[in-house]
Protein backbone atom coordinates (compact mmCIF):
# COMPACT_ATOMS: atom_id res chain seq x y z
CA UNK A 1 0.00 0.00 0.00
CA UNK A 2 2.72 2.26 1.22
CA UNK A 3 4.48 2.24 -2.79
CA UNK A 4 1.34 3.05 -4.10
CA UNK A 5 1.01 6.20 -1.43
CA UNK A 6 -2.48 5.11 -0.61
CA UNK A 7 -3.44 7.50 3.30
CA UNK A 8 -6.69 6.00 4.02
CA UNK A 9 -8.12 3.05 3.03
CA UNK A 10 -12.83 3.15 2.78
CA UNK A 11 -14.03 -0.56 2.96
CA UNK A 12 -17.25 -1.40 3.11
CA UNK A 13 -18.32 -4.51 5.44
CA UNK A 14 -20.73 -7.17 4.50
CA UNK A 15 -20.55 -10.43 5.86
CA UNK A 16 -21.03 -13.10 3.59
CA UNK A 17 -20.54 -15.96 6.00
CA UNK A 18 -23.86 -18.08 7.42
CA UNK A 19 -23.72 -15.87 10.39
CA UNK A 20 -26.22 -12.90 9.48
CA UNK A 21 -25.30 -11.15 12.69
CA UNK A 22 -21.73 -11.01 12.34
CA UNK A 23 -20.52 -7.27 11.25
CA UNK A 24 -17.57 -7.81 9.61
CA UNK A 25 -16.79 -10.45 7.10
CA UNK A 26 -13.99 -12.94 6.73
CA UNK A 27 -12.21 -10.42 4.15
CA UNK A 28 -12.66 -7.29 6.44
CA UNK A 29 -10.87 -9.37 9.25
CA UNK A 30 -8.33 -9.75 7.22
CA UNK A 31 -7.47 -6.57 5.51
CA UNK A 32 -7.72 -5.13 9.58
CA UNK A 33 -5.35 -7.78 10.76
CA UNK A 34 -2.64 -7.42 8.21
CA UNK A 35 -3.05 -3.55 6.64
CA UNK A 36 -0.89 -1.76 8.60
CA UNK A 37 0.61 1.25 6.58
CA UNK A 38 -2.25 3.22 6.50
CA UNK A 39 -5.64 3.56 8.32
CA UNK A 40 -8.68 1.57 7.74
CA UNK A 41 -12.09 3.14 8.10
CA UNK A 42 -14.56 0.27 7.45
CA UNK A 43 -18.26 0.95 6.99
CA UNK A 44 -20.63 -1.50 7.85
CA UNK A 45 -23.54 -2.58 5.16
CA UNK A 46 -26.91 -0.22 4.98
CA UNK A 47 -25.01 2.32 6.70
CA UNK A 48 -23.61 5.98 5.04
CA UNK A 49 -21.38 8.46 5.67
CA UNK A 50 -24.03 11.26 5.07
CA UNK A 51 -25.01 13.73 7.62
CA UNK A 52 -24.61 13.78 11.51
CA UNK A 53 -22.58 9.78 12.28
CA UNK A 54 -21.28 7.75 14.87
CA UNK A 55 -17.52 6.73 14.65
CA UNK A 56 -16.22 3.79 16.68
CA UNK A 57 -12.54 3.81 17.22
CA UNK A 58 -10.98 0.83 18.93
CA UNK A 59 -8.04 1.41 21.09
CA UNK A 60 -6.37 -0.08 23.66
CA UNK A 61 -4.76 2.87 24.94
CA UNK A 62 -1.07 1.41 24.18
CA UNK A 63 -0.57 3.26 21.23
CA UNK A 64 -0.14 7.74 21.61
CA UNK A 65 -2.21 8.56 18.98
CA UNK A 66 -1.92 11.92 17.71
CA UNK A 67 -3.55 14.58 15.46
CA UNK A 68 -1.34 13.51 13.01
CA UNK A 69 -1.86 9.65 13.01
CA UNK A 70 -5.27 10.81 13.50
CA UNK A 71 -5.95 13.64 10.83
CA UNK A 72 -8.06 11.50 8.65
CA UNK A 73 -10.67 10.67 11.18
CA UNK A 74 -10.43 14.56 12.19
CA UNK A 75 -11.56 15.40 8.80
CA UNK A 76 -14.31 13.19 8.71
CA UNK A 77 -15.39 14.07 12.06
CA UNK A 78 -15.36 17.45 11.17
CA UNK A 79 -16.93 17.59 8.09
CA UNK A 80 -19.83 15.36 8.97
CA UNK A 81 -19.99 16.79 12.84
CA UNK A 82 -19.59 13.39 13.76
CA UNK A 83 -19.64 11.65 17.15
CA UNK A 84 -16.27 9.70 18.40
CA UNK A 85 -16.94 6.69 20.44
CA UNK A 86 -13.58 5.73 21.81
CA UNK A 87 -14.07 1.80 22.85
CA UNK A 88 -11.24 0.72 25.06
CA UNK A 89 -10.55 -3.18 24.69
CA UNK A 90 -10.28 -4.05 28.91
CA UNK A 91 -7.36 -5.92 30.18
CA UNK A 92 -6.64 -5.12 33.23
CA UNK A 93 -8.33 -3.48 36.46
CA UNK A 94 -6.49 -0.20 35.96
CA UNK A 95 -4.87 1.52 33.56
CA UNK A 96 -0.87 1.69 34.30
CA UNK A 97 0.87 5.27 33.13
CA UNK A 98 1.46 4.98 29.64
CA UNK A 99 -2.16 3.87 28.71
CA UNK A 100 -3.39 6.14 30.79
CA UNK A 101 -1.24 9.12 29.23
CA UNK A 102 -2.53 7.71 26.05
CA UNK A 103 -5.97 8.21 27.04
CA UNK A 104 -5.69 11.47 27.82
CA UNK A 105 -3.55 12.52 24.66
CA UNK A 106 -6.76 10.97 22.65
CA UNK A 107 -9.32 13.28 24.72
CA UNK A 108 -6.86 16.63 24.25
CA UNK A 109 -6.94 15.34 20.15
CA UNK A 110 -10.51 15.34 20.28
CA UNK A 111 -10.88 18.25 22.21
CA UNK A 112 -14.15 20.64 20.79
CA UNK A 113 -15.67 17.62 19.33
CA UNK A 114 -18.42 15.59 20.43
CA UNK A 115 -16.54 12.60 21.74
CA UNK A 116 -17.16 10.01 24.45
CA UNK A 117 -14.65 6.77 26.28
CA UNK A 118 -16.33 3.36 26.83
CA UNK A 119 -14.93 -0.05 27.81
CA UNK A 120 -15.24 -3.27 26.56
CA UNK A 121 -14.40 -5.91 28.90
CA UNK A 122 -14.94 -9.66 29.35
CA UNK A 123 -15.45 -9.93 25.79
CA UNK A 124 -13.65 -10.96 22.79
CA UNK A 125 -12.39 -7.99 21.14
CA UNK A 126 -13.96 -8.85 17.53
CA UNK A 127 -17.65 -10.05 19.57
CA UNK A 128 -17.22 -6.90 21.97
CA UNK A 129 -16.60 -4.19 18.51
CA UNK A 130 -19.63 -5.59 16.99
CA UNK A 131 -21.37 -5.74 20.07
CA UNK A 132 -20.89 -2.23 20.63
CA UNK A 133 -21.48 -1.00 17.34
CA UNK A 134 -25.04 -2.21 16.83
CA UNK A 135 -26.36 -1.24 20.10
CA UNK A 136 -24.52 2.63 19.51
CA UNK A 137 -26.01 2.34 16.01
CA UNK A 138 -21.98 3.46 15.08
CA UNK A 139 -22.17 4.05 11.22
CA UNK A 140 -18.89 3.51 10.74
CA UNK A 141 -15.35 2.37 12.70
CA UNK A 142 -11.83 3.42 12.43
CA UNK A 143 -8.35 1.24 12.55
CA UNK A 144 -5.49 2.87 13.14
CA UNK A 145 -2.68 1.14 13.24
CA UNK A 146 -0.71 0.52 16.72
CA UNK A 147 2.97 0.52 14.35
Amino acid sequence: MNRKHVDLLIMGTKCASDEEETLFGSNTLIVMEYLTECPILAIPGGHRIVGRNKIDFPTDYETAFDQERLKYMLVITKSHNSEIKILHSKKERYLEATPERNKALLDSVFKGLQCSFHLLDNMRIHKGIQSFVEDENCDAIVFVDEE
